[in-house]
């Protein structure tokens, strides 16, 4: 009888799949829920969810409920304030600084990064504008 990958996945596969049905929930699950969803056994999701809270990725709050923990929150924040993504963004920003844009700009600071947020002025086409730029940079 073989037996499924699917089926028998690595502790990694595991921890990374509680990961993500953490990130992705609407609301913090249970370690119940989590067993459920993920087809994991219960003994199997405590063990995994005792090693991720004391490595900080998550946390478990005073009714029991699994939430993302500071560790985890700095991976996602490195992740989204990477030189590597934020190429992308700045492409963007670029294109929309063009002649002829309307645009407030904001400036947010998370971890010492800049990111300029564009704002539409209301009444123009800016929204036009935006939609055109970034299919033009996500074409190139």
């Amino acid at each position: 009888m073989e037996v499924d990958k699917a089926d028998k996945k690595s502790a990694i596969s595991r921890a990374m799949s509680i990961i993500e049905a953490i990130s992705s929930a609407e609301r913090p699950p249970s370690p119940a829920d989590l067993s459920h969803q993920l087809s994991i056994p219960k003994p199997s999701i405590h063990r995994l969810l005792n090693q991720l809270e004391s490595d900080g990725y998550i946390q478990t709050s005073l009714r029991g409920l699994i939430v993302p923990g500071n560790r985890l929150q700095g991976v996602a924040l490195g992740i989204l304030y990477s030189s590597r993504f934020k190429t992308l963004r700045q492409a963007i920003l670029e294109r929309l600084g063009r002649p002829g844009y309307s645009w407030l700009a904001g400036v947010l600071s998370i971890s010492d990064s800049y990111d300029i947020v564009p704002r539409a002025i209301p009444g123009t086409d800016c929204q036009d504008r935006r939609r055109a730029a970034l299919s033009e940079s996500t074409s190139s």
